[in-house]
């Protein structure tokens, strides 16, 4: 019984990465083995694919750039995000929060501050002293 197989043409090689038979023509440019048989027809052994495919894997996870910018500026924008909700949120709480009613003159109900100044019409003296 023999455990190497032999792939015959392009797409018994790509169906057997689970791919096109044009990207096993690409995997051939960029160094896949193979070899071609009498009447030109690409062969391939599986055990040969299997070596390319886990050196292709090895080499492009050893020389992957970890560092995503995208990644970075949406970690930014939910922060950011988040902080926004936070001051919301407390303003809201803020707002819900009875208001304290100040003495005041007595015709707004208590809303405004009080005031020195008397009832009546006001002088600009009588103004300036009460201040």
């Amino acid at each position: 019984m023999e455990t190497d197989q032999w792939l015959t043409g392009w797409r018994a090689i790509g169906k057997y990465f689970g791919k096109s038979a044009r990207t096993a023509q690409c995997y051939a440019r960029d160094g896949m083995p193979f070899l071609r048989d009498p009447s030109g027809r690409p062969m391939a052994m599986k055990s040969h694919l299997d070596a390319y495919i886990l050196k292709m894997n090895q080499y492009n996870y050893n020389n992957k750039n970890w560092q995503d910018k995208g990644i970075g500026k949406a970690l930014g924008y939910e922060n950011e995000k988040a902080k926004q909700k936070k001051d919301f949120d407390e303003r809201f709480i803020l707002a819900q929060k009875p208001v304290k009613p100040v003495l005041g003159c007595g015709c707004c109900h208590g809303y405004l501050p009080k005031t020195n100044a008397p009832r009546g019409r006001l002088d600009y003296k009588q103004s300036v002293k009460s201040l």
